[in-house]
């Protein structure tokens, strides 16, 4: 795994259009190993079309972004849950 990685706070502006509160602030639990946690946490990789969001704790991936504009995608199978009221 690369040592080359952002927070979970470089997802502020990407995602604020789809979640009404601040991502960065939001936690969720990693469906691999449990860890519970803030977004803010996550391990970020970035890449021209999106980012991958990794826990922290285990490295697995917890949700993907990509942009294929006009169409943006969103996938989180990597979270059991996440609190989204902020």
């Amino acid at each position: 795994m690369s040592d080359n990685f952002l927070d979970g706070n470089v997802l502020a502006g990407p995602m604020s259009d789809v979640f009404e509160h601040d991502i960065t602030t939001m936690i969720g639990e990693c469906a691999h190993c449990r860890n519970v946690a803030a977004f803010a946490e996550a391990m970020v990789f970035g890449a021209p079309m999106g980012f991958v969001l990794r826990c922290r704790k285990c490295s697995e991936v917890l949700a993907v972004l990509v942009d294929q504009t006009p169409r943006r995608l969103l996938a989180m199978t990597g979270l059991r849950w996440i609190d989204i009221t902020g």
